[in-house]
């Protein structure tokens, strides 16, 4: 098919996933200037973001009643013999798997460690690389749902940041015909937003699925719901099933929550984002080490390749096999199944469907993350080199260590659910105003988002049009379909989607292209 021809296609199905009026999806109004700020002034970078994660408090206070029915219904299910699925597509899916960790951690009563499962769109090994267009199909949902046994009596907890996801769709309406327990569903958009989008409403206007929206506003960085709507998803789960197991209630946690994220310093990440920036500046790479933070740490970092188009961790089975910037390593695992153990805190889960050969068992195996990786990379990688970056809990201590600067943070005897969440926090930061220093984004717009599904195809879209906009310009989306589609015919991997189809059309009206960094700024 020809690009025209796709872009028809796409044009045919595009009202189902033009998303443009929901908050999530467009561009927050206080962090209009963060690829400056991101270049200039990372201090005010930190302090902006961080007093955007400090909204999360007061919409997860107002809803202490629904999510107290929510840790009530958790609790009688699991005494009714009953377990907890927990789905989720990208950020959600990955949330989700933490969540099943954590539960496995911190489990009072063992006979529950197993009642507790974490699902994501494309199974376990998706949690790496996501498979392309996976979260589009509903009945994927299902059928994942129904591989893993999901029966009368136990209970959905549903998470999708915008509401609209078809995928997590697709399990909440699984659930809701398949066991008698009414399934949940958080999202984090406002109902009135997503009732034109008609697979949501279906979900809202449902009597049989208890609907739980946070809404916290629109996301730091444009459609990069990893973000806030991520935190607050994890954090409105994660307390339910804290409570469960201390016995405190989600207001108790929430409150030495909003307590710890509020006194810890920020300022230190400064420091760290220049260095980790730098070292890609210079063609150099990063292996990040951990053994106590793995799915934190991970998720943040693999988050990294569809927010900003970069390279996914590499398999072994790839050819050419081309490295990533960065990539993970357990030191105190000595090979490949021990690292994803320690990772899952179980062993994997691999979907195995024929014709999908990445999310086969024998791709995930193809990544290694044991204390073998160093090795590996350093080869990998040379002549250029390979900078290694700890973050390691050192007795009452959270250490951060890369290329000479150390920073420790007190975390003594906080609950692992508030440690997690505050490490999430900071890393969430400082990876973008990373890839704020490295270029990869325009204000607070991502132009590196990778159109690998049909949503982020029309994001896409939109952000060409608000670009061409800022510009004194506009465009009808689908002549801006049509351009798209041309450009990712012969798009290389490492290149700004975005970026290269708004110039295409700045030229076509003779108008000067946009240039990253166009403000002036340097590094």
């Amino acid at each position: 098919m020809t690009p025209r021809e796709k872009a028809n296609e796409f044009l045919k199905i595009a009202h189902l996933f033009r998303l443009g009026t929901i908050p999530t999806e467009n561009p927050h109004p206080r962090t209009a200037d963060m690829s400056h700020l991101a270049v200039k002034d990372p201090s005010a970078a930190v302090s902006m973001i961080k007093s955007l994660d400090m909204d999360l408090f007061p919409v997860l206070r107002q809803r202490l009643p629904e999510l107290g029915k929510m840790r009530s219904d958790i609790l009688e299910t699991l005494q009714s013999g009953g377990r907890i699925f927990l789905s989720g597509c990208g950020s959600t899916g990955r949330l989700s798997l933490f969540l099943e960790y954590f539960w496995r951690r911190e489990v009072k009563n063992l006979e529950w460690i197993d009642s507790v499962i974490g699902l994501m769109a494309g199974g376990d090994s998706a949690v790496v690389k996501a498979v392309e267009k996976f979260e589009d199909f509903p009945e994927y949902g299902a059928r994942q749902m129904e591989q893993l046994g999901f029966r009368d009596g136990d209970l959905l907890l549903a998470s999708t940041e915008g509401g609209e996801t078809p995928f997590v769709i697709g399990t909440a309406e699984y659930a809701a015909q398949k066991s008698f327990r009414k399934p949940y569903f958080l999202y984090c958009n406002p109902d009135e937003s997503l009732m034109p989008i008609e697979r949501s409403r279906l979900v809202i206007e449902n009597p049989g699925i208890v609907k739980v929206s946070l809404f916290v506003s629109h996301q730091a960085l444009s459609g990069s719901t990893r973000m806030q709507a991520s935190s607050i998803l994890t954090a409105a789960i994660g307390l339910c099933l804290h409570a469960i197991n201390s016995g405190y209630s989600p207001a108790d946690g929430l409150g030495l929550l909003e307590e710890t994220v509020r006194k810890t310093d920020f300022e230190f990440l400064e420091e760290f984002i220049r260095l980790e920036a730098d070292t890609y500046r210079q063609g150099d790479y990063v292996l990040y080490e951990t053994n106590d933070y793995g799915m934190t740490l991970f998720t943040d970092s693999t988050e990294r390749s569809p927010t900003f188009s970069l390279m996914p961790f590499e398999n072994r089975l790839d050819r050419p096999l081309v490295p990533s910037l960065s990539y993970m390593s357990f030191p105190e695992c000595r090979n490949a199944g021990q690292a994803w153990e320690r990772l899952f805190a179980r062993q994997p889960r691999p979907l195995d469907w024929e014709g999908m050969p990445a999310v086969s068992r024998e791709y995930l195996q193809g990544f290694d993350f044991s204390c073998q990786a160093a090795e590996f990379r350093e080869k990998l990688v040379a002549p250029a080199k390979m900078h290694r970056f700890s973050i390691l809990r050192h007795e009452n201590d959270m250490v951060w260590t890369f290329r000479g600067c150390s920073h420790s943070l007190r975390v003594g005897t906080l609950p692992m659910i508030v440690e997690h969440i505050l490490l999430k926090l900071m890393l969430n930061i400082h990876s973008t105003l990373v890839m704020g220093r490295f270029g990869r984004y325009m204000d607070n717009i991502m132009i590196y988002v990778r159109p690998s599904n049909n949503k982020l195809i029309d994001r896409a879209i939109r952000y060409i049009i608000l670009l061409l906009k800022a510009r004194g310009s506009d465009i009808s989306y689908e002549d801006c379909c049509y351009h798209l589609y041309e450009v990712m015919e012969s798009l290389k991997p490492d290149e700004p989607v975005v970026l290269l189809t708004l110039n295409r059309i700045l030229e076509e009206k003779g108008m000067e292209r946009a240039k990253i960094g166009e403000k002036g700024e340097s590094a």
